[in-house]
């Protein structure tokens, strides 16, 4: 698990530190037996602990699902499968639990497991826009350095670190461009036990749904989220009844 956690440190640019990560794993292994003991409440306390470190791996959020299941709440459960979902969307155990957890819901809407690397290739660009403007503007600096260093230097040597910083700066300047014509809608779930979802002028009710169920928001008006579901039913669901997968 160190491993796993620290590898995932270096890969995804997690905030948290070594140290975070040894403790993690600390944590980790102590939920795991009292999971193995029925002891649900306390290994998911465990598990929200080395959330709080700022470690997000898919196998704690998945654990920390398993946990809400077995004490019966169902929209914690599906809550935390979603949220490990989005960090590792083709691992059967998730896809195989969150079908399970969806056909416990009320509304039982059909649960679409994830199949699409450019839908999660999109997802991963659009929460790393930072990274990606950031080190365009960067390379646009370094391009310009070495255009400048040419014309006064007039050496052949920099004629190569233009062309391959002229490279990098072109692929990062359009996956930038692309990036920002990504608008992925955000995934929510339903956790008030019941709750309407409305017509966009409000005055008619389209439809009732229930906790656990899976939404996707596609814009905010005032009080409300504009909502579509996997059964393209589309409409107004008040904010406080849907908590927003991170």
């Amino acid at each position: 698990m160190k491993k796993l956690l620290f590898f995932l440190l270096l890969v995804f640019g997690f905030q948290a530190t070594f140290a975070d990560a040894v403790q993690a794993e600390v944590y980790f292994k102590e939920a795991n037996l009292l999971y193995q003991k029925g002891e649900y409440q306390q290994a998911a306390d465990l598990y929200q602990q080395i959330e709080g470190l700022n470690v997000e791996a898919a196998e704690v959020y998945y654990n920390l699902g398993n946990c809400f299941f077995k004490m019966g709440q169902l929209p914690q459960a599906i809550y935390n499968y979603e949220k490990a979902n989005a960090r590792a969307p083709f691992d059967e155990k998730i896809q195989t639990n969150l079908a399970v957890a969806y056909a416990n819901t009320t509304d039982k809407i059909e649960y679409k497991p994830s199949n699409d690397w450019l839908a999660f290739v999109k997802a991963k660009m659009v929460s790393y826009e930072i990274f990606l403007n950031g080190f365009t503007i960067v390379l646009a600096f370094i391009l310009l350095t070495f255009i400048i260093l040419y014309k006064y230097k007039n050496n052949q040597g920099y004629i190569k670190p233009i062309v391959v910083t002229l490279v990098l700066f072109v692929g990062f300047f359009v996956l930038s461009f692309i990036q920002k014509q990504v608008k992925n809608p955000e995934v929510g779930v339903v956790f008030s036990s019941e709750t309407l979802m409305l017509t966009k002028d409000k005055k008619q009710t389209i439809r009732k749904i229930h906790e656990g169920t899976k939404v996707y928001i596609e814009q905010t008006s005032g009080n409300y989220f504009l909502v579509h579901l996997s059964d393209f039913s589309k409409g107004l669901v008040k904010k406080e009844a849907i908590k927003k997968v991170d």
